[in-house]
């Protein structure tokens, strides 16, 4: 599971541009990654996927984070977009799996 954060000097997501953040995610769903659950907050983003072909994480977060960005710019959004860091999280058994999948499934309606 992957979880990074807005800029502290950005203003939150609108729904367009959350739309927008979540088609950068998805792209290379299926052929670098597997999109397990996803979730585009206003401020934040979860997802929990498996990288494919040994591809590095951090690789696919850097990735994700670049498109999204270039996506945000359009928007008229000014750099930076993005905290620098990222949080991660090894899911470890099949029990961790269903817990974190349900965890950013149901993220919108607890803040929502």
């Amino acid at each position: 599971m992957v979880t990074w954060r807005l800029h502290r000097t950005q203003p939150r997501m609108s729904g367009d541009e959350r739309g927008l953040v979540l088609e950068a995610v998805r792209q290379g769903d299926g052929v670098r990654f597997e999109v397990h659950a996803l979730v585009v907050m206003d401020d934040h983003v979860h997802v929990v996927a498996t990288p494919l072909h040994d591809r590095p994480l951090e690789r696919i977060v850097q990735a994700w984070k670049a498109r999204s960005a270039y996506y945000l710019r359009g928007r008229g959004r000014a750099p930076p977009f993005w905290q620098r860091e990222y949080h991660d999280r090894l899911i470890r058994n099949g029990a961790e799996f269903r817990q974190k999948v349900r965890y950013v499934v149901s993220n919108p309606a607890r803040r929502w």
